[in-house]
This record gives structure tokens, sequence and C-alpha cells, in this order.
């Protein structure tokens, strides 16, 4: 008899798991057959949620110096009074630090962008014309410097020289909107811009209240086995925010400081725009140290290609180091991801939002790849398999 029943809950079991495991088959080929429409989807249901998910990343922002002010600085002070204004206070002075210096780099990086293409366009004909009479001088070389020149005569300097400069300094172009995006509202709209603030601020100052009220909903919903699951992916999520923001905001700072003084030892022009404009792209994960070097490169290149490949070899030595040393210790650590699924988290976050979906998507990538090293992890262990990692 007892045979019988474990035969029949032993069907059934793998009647369901056969059920689930077709329909997510017919559900996968769905999504193949309709990528393109489903990801247009996605993609307007996103836009619409983002003055939400921008708010909640600023919330995660503002929380890190108001948390230091309330629990470290303010708690000495005591006083009944004190206490009812401590969170506001801590909130005003925290909005204040962060907004103070999204502002201050942007005022900073732009004049310096500025500045870089003025430079360019006082010296790049001045190196073309070098070029040239280097080529000239070359046998082999002199038929492709004729083509050369040729070419840069018809060339207008002036007018793209122009457009870079008005692509800069005007309020509505594409480059200083994205620019702006990080420093003022994240996103083109300034109405969007006031809902993520207002909802990072409601966030920040009902944390407790919201956190409470959101697991007594989450409980009486779903049993406890999915509510510790689900409880389980917010805690990974605050995890892995957290240190993203606080480990790539020391790491590009650290590879900032490292390009100044590697530059001022070998004596390298620029060496304040470049540092500056360094640390500022190295807020992009993964890509952003190469923008930088890049345009180093370029700057440096004008004035003397022998100090350009000086600073070349220079800046890939600084980001060997940064690369293995401490970016494993700072980011590696503090988020635990390989580095092909944080370029996955840029490229897909970057696509989607810009440079705030590069930094919202690699620590959601994060929390995606723990949760499959868990699964995974908790399968071999329910199939009894030991396998090395």
């Amino acid at each position: 008899m007892n045979n019988q029943q474990d035969s029949s809950g032993s069907k059934s079991f793998l009647n369901k798991r056969l059920f689930i495991t077709l329909i997510l088959a017919i559900s996968f080929y769905f999504v193949l057959l309709n990528f393109s429409s489903i990801f247009n989807v996605v993609k307007k249901v996103l836009g619409i949620i983002s003055p939400f998910i921008v708010g909640a990343a600023l919330a995660f922002v503002l929380k890190i110096p108001m948390n230091f002010l309330e629990k470290t600085l303010f708690s000495k002070i005591k006083g009944e009074k004190f206490q009812k204004f401590k969170r506001p206070l801590s909130l005003v002075i925290s909005i204040v630090i962060v907004f103070s210096l999204i502002l201050f780099l942007v005022f900073l990086v732009v004049p310096q962008l500025v500045k870089s293409v003025q430079s360019l366009e006082q010296k790049l004909p001045i190196f073309f014309e070098q070029l040239i009479n280097w080529m000239n001088s070359i046998s082999p070389l002199q038929k492709y410097a004729s083509e050369l020149e040729v070419l840069i005569a018809e060339f207008s300097w002036d007018s793209m020289f122009e457009s870079a400069k008005s692509l800069l300094l005007r309020e509505d172009s594409k480059f200083f909107t994205t620019a702006l995006n990080t420093a003022t509202s994240f996103i083109s709209s300034i109405s969007n811009m006031l809902v993520s603030i207002i909802f990072s601020i409601y966030i920040v100052m009902d944390k407790e209240t919201i956190q409470l009220q959101s697991k007594r909903m989450l409980y009486s919903i779903f049993n406890k086995k999915h509510a510790d699951i689900v409880t389980h992916v917010f805690s990974l999520l605050h995890h892995f925010f957290h240190n993203t923001i606080l480990s790539q905001i020391t790491e590009a700072t650290i590879l900032g400081v490292m390009v100044f003084i590697s530059m001022t030892i070998l004596r390298l022009p620029s060496a304040a725009t470049i540092s500056i404009l360094t640390a500022f792209f190295a807020l992009i994960p993964i890509v952003g140290a190469f923008i930088a070097g890049a345009i180093g490169v370029i700057l440096i290149l004008i004035e003397s290609p022998t100090k350009a490949l000086i600073y070349l070899i220079m800046v890939l030595v600084v980001q060997q180091i940064e690369g293995n040393i401490i970016y494993p210790k700072i980011v590696g650590d503090a988020i635990g991801l390989p580095p092909m699924w944080i370029l996955f988290g840029v490229l897909i976050g970057g696509s989607l939002f810009g440079i705030i979906g590069m930094w919202i998507f690699v620590p959601l990538f994060a929390v995606l790849y723990t949760l499959l090293g868990e699964f995974t992890e908790y399968r071999l262990k329910e199939k009894n398999i030991a396998l090395k990692k």
C-alpha cells in the first residue's frame, strides 16, 4: 500500500516537473520568436518606471553619508529635541554633499573637455603638417603623404571644432545632457528628475517603516519559504548596490591620483586635465578607464608623439596594477562578480539607460550571479554531487 502511495506521489511529482519544463520551453520559444517586440515592451516599461529606479539608486547614494551622520556623528549629541531633527538634518546635509560633489565634478570635467577641444583646434593642424613632412622624407610613404595632404586640405577643421565646442557648450546637446544625467536628474526630463528626488527622499526618511511594511505584506501574501527567498534577494540588492557605489568611487579616485602622480613624475603635459578625466570616466565600470586613456593619448600625441608613447606605456602599466591588484581588492571583493559579467552588465545597462544603466546593472548582475551560484550549490547538494569549485 505504501509502495503504491510512493509510486503515485513520485509520478505526480514527475508530471508536475514535466509540465513546468514544458511551459518554460514553450515560453522560451515564444520569447525567441517575438524577441524584438518583447524587448521593446520591456524597454518601454523600464522607461516609464525609470524615475523610480533612479530614485531608488539615488536613495542608496544619499543613505551612505546620511547613515554616517545619523549613527556616528549626531548620535553623540544628546537631547530629545535634537533627536527629532537628527534624520531630517542628516538628509539635508547629505543632499547638499552629494549634489555639490556631482556639480563640482560636472563643472570640473566639462571645462576640461572644452579646454582639450580648444587645444586640439590649435595643435592638430600643426601635427598633421609635421606628419606629412616626415612621411615625405621617407620614399615609400611619399605617395600616402600626398593623399593625406589632399584629404586634410579638403577637410574643414574650423567647422569640425566649432561643432565639437557647440556640442560641449550647448545645454540642449546630447553630450551635455548625458554629462548632466549623473549630475542632475539622471534623465532628460525635469519632471522625472523631481519624481526621482522626491521618491529617494521618501525612501531614506521612512526606510525602517517601508522595510517593516514590505515584510509584513510579503509574509502575509506568500508562505514563509517563498517570503524568505524574496527577502534574501532584496538583502543581496541592498548589499551589492551599497558596495558597488562605494567601491567604484574609491577605485576611480585611486586611479585618477595614480595617473596624476605618474604623469607628474614623468613630466608629461596636461597631467591635471587627464587625471581628472581619468577619475571621471573610471566611474564607468570596465570601459571608462580605456576611454580616458584614449583621450589622453590624443591630447599628448599632438604635442609630442614621443611623450604620447611614454604616456601610453605608463597608462598600460597603471591599468595593469589597477586591474590586477586594486580593482579585484576594492571592486571585485565588494561585488564578487567576474569581469565578463561586469562587462555584460555595462553593455546591457548602457544600451537601456546610458551611464546610469551601467551603474545599476552591475549590482543587478551581481545579484543574479550570486543567486545562480546558490541555486547550483543547492541542486548539487540535493543530488549528493560534490564538485570542486
